[in-house]
């Protein structure tokens, strides 16, 4: 009989517990349940913005996200890759788009402080509140943010950055379903892509 008693003890506190947990957890398995497979939200990023504001790689989901990488000490590729994306928004407002965001991740977390992306921002004119620049923790996390968008980069000898030029549009979940590879592309395919997109969010 005290055997059975303590069984059953045993179980009302398992009960209790689950019952217990914070709504926290619950949440965080939805998100986790309502992402694809194939979403980059998948990956586990810190990144720290031009603002000073820390934040996740996830922390991007909910919107339609065109996203790239650069740095900010870069002469020639990345200012014209930012005018890209510049032109990229400027098209979209124009077709009646609004609900989407833009967003460069550094490949340099040496060098690309907070106050560096900002004024890489006020140079390129990255001004609106669509625009998120960020450096990622460690340059273990920058090489992972290149494998997860398939853009390949390499520090040279004078501590540049030899790398792909390439702009992926991605769902509100993070899954990529378009990209632009390049300078200079046309991005009206992007545009068009982006109002397939339109209303979807999570």
């Amino acid at each position: 009989m005290k055997t059975l008693l303590v069984f059953f003890a045993l179980i009302f506190a398992f009960n209790t517990q689950a019952e217990d947990l914070p709504p926290c957890c619950a949440e965080e398995a939805e998100t986790s349940e309502a992402l694809p497979e194939d979403s980059l939200y998948w990956g586990d990023l810190r990144l720290v913005d031009q603002s000073q504001e820390a934040f996740d790689l996830k922390d991007l989901a909910g919107k339609p996200v065109a996203i790239s990488m650069f740095f900010t000490s870069c002469a020639y590729a990345c200012p014209r890759l930012a005018s890209d994306m510049r032109r990229l928004e400027d098209e979209a407002l124009k077709a009646g788009m609004k609900d989407f965001r833009l967003v460069l991740i550094s490949m340099d977390p040496e060098n690309d402080s907070s106050e560096a992306l900002k004024k890489f921002a006020l140079r390129n004119r990255l001004l609106s509140s669509r625009w998120t620049l960020a450096t990622p923790e460690n340059a273990s996390s920058a090489r992972l943010m290149g494998a997860l968008l398939n853009l390949p980069f390499k520090k040279q000898i004078d501590g540049s950055y030899g790398h792909a030029n390439k702009i992926t549009l991605l769902d509100a979940k993070g899954t990529p379903v378009f990209s632009l590879n390049g300078l200079g592309a046309d991005v009206l395919p992007m545009v068009e892509k982006l109002k397939d997109l339109e209303g979807d969010h999570l």
